[in-house]
């Protein structure tokens, strides 16, 4: 399967592992409940936010920083990290999903994301019988 490239704003990256591996690349260079410092990073993470399908409900009144935390209150692994955004006005974090923005970056039409979809639902199906 060829690479599908990854380019937003003035960000390119030849496949969406290449994109997904600098979202984690800053994700693990901060501590559980640090907020994004370096300047470069808050602002790849801005860019990005910019191209989600929700980014208005995603940056709210606008993002105040960007966090580390546990991806937990989403159903995943103890000890599963994301990048979490904080809004103005807002106490709570909101899940950015980093993934899921690069997947619709290099694949708008959303073919291969509902193709997994299905494929999630059907395993879910069979292991709850």
């Amino acid at each position: 399967m060829p690479s599908r490239p990854v380019d937003f704003s003035n960000y390119s990256f030849p496949s969406v592992s290449k994109a997904k591996a600098e979202c984690k690349r800053i994700r693990d260079k901060y501590s559980p409940g640090e907020r994004v410092s370096d300047p470069d990073d808050d602002a790849f993470l801005r860019a990005l936010v910019s191209e989600h399908r929700n980014s208005a409900t995603k940056v709210g009144r606008g993002i105040r920083h960007f966090e580390v935390a546990s991806n937990s209150a989403l159903g995943a692994r103890s000890g599963n990290l994301g990048i979490w955004i904080k809004q103005e006005g807002s106490s709570e974090l909101v899940d950015f999903g980093y993934g899921g923005v690069i997947e619709w970056i290099a694949d708008p039409s959303n073919d291969r994301q509902d193709r997994r979809r299905v494929e999630r639902a059907l395993r879910n199906a069979i292991r709850h019988r």
